[in-house]
């Protein structure tokens, strides 16, 4: 019971909690440039582009991914459990402005449709990744923190 007399609720979110803002952003521009530089290399062994579809991959998945990042505020502490949705906010933003954003570097520089695709999938998919696992490790690291 509180000292209003109200039964105290039996679950709790713990304290409020701010992400690592800062190193999200870059794991995730890192990760995407990593998979534009293997792209370079990798990509004309199968008769590919390389650097011009690397170059364009990133264009379309570093900014948008980066305004998905932010526009869920990391930098704000906030329980866990609202972290979940702003978060997800922040995935559909990228998930519905990345191919928009491939769609306006295609249209400006027209190239192989196909190879396009594929390098934006493969630096979006890992920049998600190295988001996913960069705050996943930073929350574990919060929770082993002696108290």
């Amino acid at each position: 019971m509180t000292a209003e007399g109200t039964p105290k609720s039996p679950v709790t979110f713990g304290p409020p909690v701010a992400l690592p803002w800062i190193r999200v952003a870059a794991a995730t521009s890192g990760t995407a440039l990593a998979v534009a530089l293997v792209w370079i290399f990798v990509a004309p062994l199968w008769g590919w582009a390389g650097w011009p579809i690397a170059v364009r991959a990133l264009i379309a998945v570093v900014p948008i991914g980066l305004l998905g990042w932010l526009l869920s505020f990391p930098w704000k502490p906030r329980p866990i459990i609202d972290w979940t949705t702003a978060w997800l906010v922040g995935t559909v933003v990228r998930l519905l402005l990345t191919p928009a954003a491939a769609a306006a570097v295609y249209f400006s520089a027209p190239c192989e449709a196909t190879q396009l695709v594929a390098a934006v999938g493969g630096c979006y998919f890992a920049s998600l990744l190295a988001e996913v696992g960069t705050v996943a490790s930073a929350l574990r690291d919060r929770d082993a923190a002696p108290a």
